[in-house]
């Protein structure tokens, strides 16, 4: 003999309505925030890495690109209609990064970033 179980097919929807409707409860004179985790693509090559980040809607100045504990944050704020929308989104760097040779430059909509290695030389470690 088996059980049967239901399940709830809308339970993350259901929980996704009830943030959505707790924020918009909010509104008299509060601002409310938004987080948000930005798309990025990244590629490899023999020189380094290049991170293409999509930020639509942001001007330079609401763009942070910085350096933290071997991690290289990407933030930007911007406000539309009252709503304040945070973008945030980082990376651990490797060992094999030249973090003094990070680059970044922001054209229509999309963040670019340049991030160098170093060659790793070979070592070879004798037994004893």
């Amino acid at each position: 003999m088996f059980s049967l179980m239901t399940r709830n097919p809308y339970a993350n929807f259901d929980a996704f309505l009830d943030t959505f409707l707790d924020e918009r409860s909010n509104r008299g004179n509060v601002k409310t925030t938004m987080t948000m985790s930005p798309h990025a693509q990244i590629t490899e090559s023999d020189n380094g890495y290049s991170i293409a980040v999509e930020m639509p809607g942001f001007s330079r100045s609401d763009i942070e690109v910085s350096l933290e504990n071997d991690y290289l944050i990407v933030s930007g704020d911007r406000e539309v209609n009252g709503k304040k929308s945070t973008y945030s989104r980082s990376w651990s760097l490797g060992e094999n990064v030249t973090q003094e040779g990070i680059s970044a430059r922001y054209d229509a909509g999309i963040l670019y970033i340049e991030v160098p290695m170093t060659k790793s030389k070979k070592r070879i470690i004798s037994v004893e």
